[in-house]
């Protein structure tokens, strides 16, 4: 935008603007070169070579909306944490400020300078955190989040198995839940270890107690399935 400039001296002009040597008539106009701030005076030499120089004056030159790069949920992801944080970073060169919605209801003060936090609770399922940033010339960005809530624990189910008593010293096992998974298996007093949704043992005589648990993609792990069996002789 231009910055005028006006003299109440009909016999002077005007020098000493920003950039190369400049002489204009009375009613004149600056324009500012790029974003950001600038710093601008001007001389004033009447006919009788008198000289005045004008205060300094400082203008923020503002033609890009602000540039909001969001965190603290990931896009499309799950979370077990039904009262998540969407945090944000703005970049303008004037104050911004904000107002947040959640799922598309009316927008609101955020509860945070740089982040909003829903005030209730959400349900399992499928959610959105929208920021709108406004910044002094009304220039604005929005930007959501969208996101899944998962505070359920995934289920294991055995699908085979050995016989809870058998002569048979290979024990095998099978197991699945309901969704994707990452598995962690557990045989007698070994430590637990990843496994995929089958494993097979070579155990030896006596009584054995296998465990599985699962963690899904939200975070959530499931209580250890356990199965005993014993292998006689």
């Amino acid at each position: 935008k231009e910055v005028p400039f006006f003299l109440n001296n009909p016999w002077g002009v005007l020098k000493g603007l920003p950039g190369p040597p400049w002489e204009g008539p009375t009613d004149s106009r600056f324009f500012p070169r790029g974003d950001g701030p600038t710093t601008f005076h001007a001389v004033i030499v009447d006919n009788a070579d008198n000289t005045f120089t004008t205060p300094t004056r400082t203008v923020i030159v503002d033609n890009v909306a602000p540039r909001l790069e969001l965190g603290g949920i990931e896009q499309d992801g799950y979370t077990n944490d039904n009262t998540p944080t969407l945090t944000w970073e703005v970049t303008d060169t004037t104050p911004v400020t904000f107002t947040c919605s959640v799922d598309g209801g009316p927008e609101a003060p955020c509860s945070g300078e740089s982040s909003h936090t829903p005030a209730e609770p959400l349900a399992d399922g499928e959610h959105a955190i929208s920021v709108r940033a406004v910044d002094s010339v009304e220039l604005e960005t929005v930007a959501t989040r969208r996101f899944t809530v998962d505070t359920a624990a995934p289920v294991v189910k055995f699908v085979k198995k050995p016989k809870r008593k058998s002569r048979k010293r290979n024990a095998a096992f099978r197991f699945v839940t309901d969704e994707a998974v990452r598995y962690e298996c557990k045989l007698d007093r070994k430590p637990w270890a990843e496994c995929g949704g089958r494993v097979k043992y070579r155990v030896k005589r006596g009584k054995h107690t296998f465990k599985v648990r699962a963690t899904d993609t939200a975070g959530n792990t499931s209580k250890p399935k356990t199965y005993k069996f014993k292998v006689t002789r």
